[in-house]
């Protein structure tokens, strides 16, 4: 049987970390459990058994730790994750602020991204400085990509 060895927490553990420790302690639990299966009643002394339910209440308690950090951990991660996600959900502004040059390559791309008629779109990108729209931070980003490749100067607001 191996021996418990406390788990401190440490800034560089992650999920794999703690389930291999959960998978320790598991698989120790399992073979005390069956120790205690296979033993004659009759031969065991009060000591014994004290001794090896009060392993068995350590195991436990060290596995619940264990748990405690996993779940802790993933929580941690979770609200990260939704920090990172809240800047893509707040809607971004795209400003065509002036054009070079190649009007019709800025023109195409407004036409295809918003399906415009022709007329419309050069009409559009004729008067500005002017507000596109309002979309999604990857949607934004997408726009002013391919309008700042037909020689467009953007913002995104």
């Amino acid at each position: 049987m191996s021996v418990i060895i406390p788990v401190e927490l440490r800034r560089d553990r992650d999920h794999r970390n703690i389930t291999d420790d959960m998978d320790d302690q598991l698989s120790e639990m399992y073979a005390v459990a069956s120790l205690l299966s296979a033993i004659d009643t009759d031969d065991v002394g009060s000591e014994q058994v004290n001794a090896t339910g009060s392993l068995l209440q350590r195991m436990i308690h060290k596995a619940q730790e264990i748990s405690n950090e996993h779940v802790t951990l993933w929580r941690k991660e979770l609200e990260e994750r939704e920090k990172e996600l809240e800047g893509s959900r707040r809607p971004i502004t795209v400003r065509l602020e002036s054009f070079d040059c190649n009007k019709v390559a800025i023109i195409k791309v407004i036409k295809d991204e918003f399906n415009l008629g022709l007329r419309e779109a050069k009409d559009l990108v004729e008067s500005s400085p002017i507000d596109v729209g309002t979309f999604a931070s990857a949607a934004a980003e997408r726009l002013k990509v391919m309008l700042e490749n037909a020689g467009a100067t953007v913002e995104l607001h």
